[in-house]
């Protein structure tokens, strides 16, 4: 596709000219209505964008810093009713399944690390709230008001454990006059789904809603060739979310959410063997050769005694509090969630019953977050706002169960720990403004963790043996319990300047770092260091062509310390702070609505993320299925003692080319309008762990809908279809000392229809 435009920015920020981009990432559904009539105002020319990139509303143009912003229009136009749906609308942002989590990456900036209490790279916030667990940031969506993916460190203003970024998700506000959204739909791999939402006012200056969503998927992506079932790659999901709003005055503003959510799932948990791989597990006395030589199933096929799941339930509640006092504003926003869950799985992914894992766990989290702000109405040259953030968290395994032949007497082994965080932040932010059109920016904010650490393990039958997690270096923790003090200041300073009236250029700096922690599922093991980024950033953001053509670029260089690790030995995850890294790149964005009816869009993104430092990272070397595995049985995988140095290597889960393009068109008829919607993306090789040993090869994903809205909008028919082209991508993937590769597939081609209406 053509480029549709090019400039050039001086005055201290030189940007050569580039291609064009739009939002259309696609790695998971799309089924879209159209985005050209929901992103163009009434004179026919792009919308402005609106964003809280900086804890306020301004314009996306305004804000030093890259940002991906969707209206709740753009966001149903394309699909977007799962989370990890962010990543067909964001270049940069990809998702790695992980058991039952979905974690975040932006730039190549996320992490494999999960279990209780261990948070991802990228915050997620919703409503305001921080969401630490990785479980509870998976869920439908189907009341969303806006989304915004904040690029690069957002440490002064969000915090701890945003490293790469953070994902903002907004939902609607309930609304005094009654109405409500009903849709259902029907897809392929016999999966039926539904949503609600209503909204009424309940009494004076207080209105109330309720979103509600589900699906069910009843036949797998595969077969289970132990049982013969279709039933590999299953999954039921459950959401509810009720918002109130009250009013009492024009200055004051109160609002309370409360959310439920309750999932069902093999995704991640469902695990199987690479191709090309092979296993041949002991004799029951630990001899070989065993009986018999486990080979890749297929794809989407699993040969396990034992399907693994993944359950979980959580939810909470929010109270948020905002008073206008001119020419100040104070916020207060509270929260309480929960989530607990079970994931069971087969980590040698065969019939054998090698080595088994039965994860219970369970989180609690309080928030509690006041912000002193100038008032948004404010023409004063310059805009601020101070802060404190607490937040409380205690993270359980309770048990871990670890069990199977391949351990032998010592079968079961159960772990149960506890981690709990206090955390204490400070944080201001100012931004000066000289001459109308050159803007400065400086923020500061300190952190204080304080985590402490407790575990048990049981080995065996009765009579039991016991090993209690070893106490830290001071002598005033209690016995069995490991605590450790993290206290980190982190900054951004950022230069823009309004270059003409659609035209801004800026320059930022800024530090992030996400927090240590511990590794919930072995004892004895010392906790891992904090990460630190330092990311620099130049970008200019612009329209042309009366405002028919939006084209935004951002170039980004970052120093990335002390990763945090995580591998497996026999099923077993570590954690260890193995790497530094060094990411360079340039994503760009751009859209154009050529008529009042079709609009186009291109996007991409070019990095460059590789680890500068990684002496001795885990790795392993593939033993022939003839030979007997040191770490246990023939074939398989084993971990090379002492490691090697992974300097060079491409870090995890970051494409070197992303490209993105997509077309919208609405066709008014006299039976209605027919509106159509189409993406495709181009990902090139990526590596699913730092020995850079297992890729998902570059692949094209082709993504499209048609819906038919009747003459009066009261209802609505939609087509759709994902993964035209049915290609197989793999979503995570490891090797394991001892036992063979485990993979977990993305989803094939699906397919539906979905019908709605407007009361």
């Amino acid at each position: 596709m053509k480029s549709l435009g090019s400039f050039a920015v001086t005055g201290g920020l030189l940007f050569a000219g580039f291609a064009t981009v739009a939002a259309a990432q696609s790695t998971a559904t799309v089924q879209a209505d159209t985005t050209s009539a929901n992103s163009r105002s009434a004179e026919g020319g792009l919308e402005e964008l609106t964003v809280v990139a900086q804890r306020r509303s301004e314009r996306a143009q305004d804000v030093p810093l890259s940002v991906a912003s969707f209206k709740a229009e753009t966001l149903k136009s394309l699909g977007i009713q799962d989370f990890s749906d962010l990543a067909t609308v964001t270049p940069g942002l990809a998702f790695l399944p992980v058991g039952q989590s979905v974690t975040p990456y932006i730039r190549g900036v996320g992490t494999s690390v999960t279990g209780p209490g261990n948070e991802a790279a990228v915050a997620t916030v919703i409503d305001d709230v921080y969401v630490p667990a990785q479980n509870g940031s998976v869920f439908l969506l189907n009341n969303v008001q806006s989304i915004e993916v904040d690029k690069g460190p957002q440490g002064t203003l969000f915090g701890r454990n945003a490293t790469g970024g953070v994902v903002q998700v907004r939902t609607r506000d309930p609304q005094a006059e009654p109405s409500a959204d009903i849709e259902a739909g029907y897809a392929n791999y016999n999966t039926p789904s539904g949503t609600f939402y209503g909204t009424t006012g309940i009494a004076a200056n207080l209105a109330a809603d309720i979103a509600l969503a589900a699906r069910e998927q009843y036949t797998g992506w595969g077969t289970n060739l132990y049982t013969g079932k279709d039933d590999a790659f299953v999954s039921r999901d459950f959401n509810a979310r009720s918002k109130w709003l009250w009013s009492p005055t024009d200055s004051t503003r109160v609002t309370m959410i409360l959310s439920f959510n309750k999932d069902r799932s093999s995704d991640g948990a469902v695990l199987h063997m690479l191709p090309g791989d092979s296993w041949r597990a002991p004799n029951p006395d630990g001899t070989n050769p065993g009986p018999t030589v486990y080979t890749y199933p297929g794809f989407y096929n699993v040969d396990v005694k034992n399907l693994g799941f993944g359950n979980s339930r959580g939810g909470g509640g929010s109270l948020k509090v905002e008073q206008k006092f001119d020419p100040v504003d104070l916020v207060s926003i509270s929260s309480y969630q929960y989530e607990s869950s079970q994931l069971v799985l087969s980590a040698d992914s065969t019939p054998a019953d090698w080595v088994n894992l039965n994860f219970w766990s369970s989180e609690r989290t309080f928030t509690q977050e006041f912000h002193l702000l100038s008032s948004e109405h404010s023409t004063a040259p310059l805009r601020w706002i101070v802060g404190t953030f607490l937040y409380y968290d205690k993270a359980s395994a309770d048990p871990y169960t670890i069990s199977g032949n391949g351990l032998g007497p010592v079968s079961p082994v159960l772990i149960s720990s506890t981690l709990y965080t206090h955390s204490y932040a400070a944080f201001g932010e100012m931004t000066y403004t000289i001459a109308q059109k050159t803007h400065v920016t400086a923020g500061l904010r300190y952190t204080e963790d304080y985590r402490a650490y407790n575990a048990v393990q049981t080995l065996g039958s009765p009579p039991f043996v016991t090993i209690p997690q070893l106490s830290g270096p001071d002598p005033t923790d209690p016995p069995g319990t490991f605590r450790k003090k993290y206290d980190k200041p982190t900054w951004t300073f950022a230069f823009n300047q309004d270059l003409t009236s659609n035209m801004n250029a800026y320059l930022r700096y800024a530090r992030g770092f996400k927090s240590g922690t511990f590794n919930a599922g072995t004892v004895n093991n010392p906790p891992v260091n904090p990460e630190k980024i330092d990311s620099y950033e130049v970008g200019v953001k612009s329209y042309w062509l009366d405002r028919r053509l939006r084209a935004d670029a951002a170039a980004f260089f970052s120093n990335y310390d002390n990763l945090q690790l995580q591998s497996y030995t026999n099923g077993v995850p570590e954690l260890s702070n193995a790497a530094a890294a060094r990411i360079k790149g340039l994503d760009f964005d751009t859209e154009c609505a050529l008529t009042n009816a079709l609009s186009l869009q291109l996007s991409g993104e070019f990095l460059d993320a590789k680890y500068t430092s990684f002496p001795a990272g885990t790795a392993y070397e593939k033993i022939p299925i003839t030979q007997v595995n040191p770490a246990g049985g023939m074939g398989g995988w084993y971990a090379i003692p002492g490691g090697e140095n992974f300097a060079g290597n491409y870090m995890v889960n970051a494409s070197r080319v992303t490209l993105d393009a997509g077309l919208n068109y609405d066709l008014p008829t006299g039976v209605g309008e027919f509106l159509f919607a189409g993406v495709a993306q181009f990902r090139s090789k990526y590596y699913l762990e730092a020995q850079n040993a297992i890729a998902q090869p570059g692949r094209t994903l082709i993504n499209a809908s048609i819906k038919w809205n009747v003459p009066n909008h009261t209802w609505y028919l939609q087509l759709w279809g994902n993964n035209l082209l049915n290609r197989e991508i793999i979503g995570g993937a490891t090797y394991q000392s001892g036992l063979p590769s485990i993979m977990v597939p993305l989803a094939p081609r699906t397919y539906g229809i979905k019908i709605g209406a407007h009361f």
